[in-house]
């Protein structure tokens, strides 16, 4: 079964918005939801979404050229493989943010493949229009569109 969990409602601070936070805490379950098709009804499938901040700021594609590259590391089976990629990319990403004084919708997602039997972590990101991109760290390139029916396991922002 799904689970939603937002960090912030666990906080007894105010709830404010940060001047050009356009994506909220919904938006981004709500793309997320909407590019995996889940529905309520599909209790048999155990997905979760963690989101640590009621507000975020979109991503522009032109920011994404902005965060260091990830590409010349090497994956190495077990020790530096997807899930490593995909939070060294998320703490590049963060530090681009502190830079800049924002909290981008950018985030690490955990998927599984029911028909190519694989697992595999990459990232995602929220654009301007509110649509959702996953990112890939180990070729540093991203794309819309789900691979080998891909099912969510994780997700964190």
């Amino acid at each position: 079964m799904g689970k939603v969990v937002f960090l912030f409602e666990k906080d007894k601070l105010p709830i404010t918005k940060p001047p050009g936070a356009k994506i909220s805490a919904n938006d981004i379950v709500k793309a997320i939801k909407s590019k995996f098709n889940i529905r309520w009804w599909q209790f048999w499938y155990d997905w979760k979404i963690y989101i640590a901040d009621p507000y975020y700021f979109p991503i522009d594609l032109s920011i994404i050229e902005k965060i260091k590259p990830t590409f010349d590391k090497q994956y190495t089976l077990n020790i530096f493989d997807c899930d490593d990629f995909s939070f060294l990319k998320k703490g590049y990403e963060e530090e681009l943010g502190y830079r800049m004084h924002k909290n981008y919708a950018f985030g690490i997602i955990w998927v599984f493949s029911p028909t190519k039997f694989y697992g595999h972590a990459l990232n995602f990101f929220i654009d301007t229009n509110k649509k959702l991109w996953f990112y890939e760290p180990q070729n540093d390139s991203y794309f819309e569109e789900i691979k080998d029916n891909w099912k969510l396991i994780l997700a964190v922002v």
